[in-house]
């Protein structure tokens, strides 16, 4: 399976475990990695590095677009995993001297889906603005990708979700433009979290391997967080192999861009009474509705960890 993985790697941990779990999976050919949102080329470095140590060096990585659709972000900000050996030129993204722009990386993302066409998985797990860029500026070619799943929204409870929140205007353009979006939301992936005993067995590892990379940087993320790792991103990159891992289900989903509180909230059109005002705009996706945690949670801590 031909993967283009998209991702805000850098800030919560799980997007580097999402990485590590593709390079893991032997069904699995990753044809590149694109960055989103601030700082991108650092988070380039990040996955460079990720990729390097992994002896993957052949896998083309771009920082994309650091700002929203209609927003600036600061795309200085700093990365909690950051270590000073990023600095180093080898772990440049090959559009080093881009800036925030990310052009480079939105032409790369056209350019897989018009070479792997309906053999490509597109997988985003960050904000959605380099994806969304690629469906304006090319819709003929990004309509051949066999699939799109991001790890985005929350269908089945109340909640804002961070990847929407971040680029609303670019989620709503996803989902309105996506023939085949898939999406594994924060009210499944919250099910799936590291115990205290699998967070400290992480923690503890200190080796040159990659397991070893995984462990410094998630002491880095965890002087930061108040919590055990949530497997996110794992999930949805789990997903476009094992897809029997998540109870699916069809919805009209409607992406709110307005209000002090609803904005950035996927609503599950379809959850609403009969007195809400017919027709509703919207676009039928596939929602994760359920998951099986011990199967999914198993295979990553052996594939990633061998624990």
């Amino acid at each position: 399976m031909n993967i283009l993985l998209d991702t805000d790697i850098g800030d919560d941990i799980d997007d580097a475990l999402a990485l590590a779990l593709a390079l893991n999976m032997k069904e699995i050919n990753l044809v590149g990695v694109t960055t989103v949102f601030k700082d991108t080329n650092l988070r380039g470095r990040i996955a460079k590095k990720i990729l390097g140590i992994a002896n993957r060096p052949d896998i083309p990585v771009y920082a994309g677009c650091g700002n929203g659709i209609q927003q600036k972000n600061n795309v200085n900000e700093d990365i909690c995993q950051y270590t000073p050996d990023l600095d180093l030129e080898r772990y440049a993204p090959l559009n080093n001297r881009e800036g925030a722009q990310g052009q480079s990386a939105v032409d790369f993302i056209i350019q897989a889906a018009e070479q792997y066409a309906g053999d490509l998985t597109l997988v985003g797990i960050g904000p959605l603005t380099n994806i969304a860029k690629a469906y304006l500026q090319a819709p003929e070619s990004m309509s051949k990708v066999g699939n799109v799943v991001i790890m985005g929204g929350t269908f089945y409870q109340h909640h804002r979700e961070w990847n929407i929140l971040c680029d609303v205007e670019a989620a709503q353009i996803v989902f309105d433009s996506c023939t085949n979006l898939h999406c594994v939301g924060f009210d499944v992936t919250q099910k799936v979290q590291l115990n205290r005993s699998e967070h400290e067995f992480i923690l503890g590892i200190h080796n040159h391997e990659l397991t070893g990379y995984l462990a410094e940087i998630m002491r880095l993320w965890s002087k930061s967080s108040w919590r055990e790792p949530l497997l996110h991103d794992p999930l949805a990159i789990y997903y476009c192999v094992h897809p029997e891992v998540l109870l699916m289900e069809n919805i009209l989903v409607h992406v709110e861009t307005q209000g002090g509180y609803a904005r950035g909230m996927t609503l599950n059109i379809d959850s609403f009474n009969e007195h809400i005002a017919r027709p509703v705009s919207g676009k039928r996706i596939q929602a994760a509705k359920d998951v099986n945690v011990k199967l999914f949670k198993d295979y990553f801590m052996n594939t990633v960890f061998q624990y």
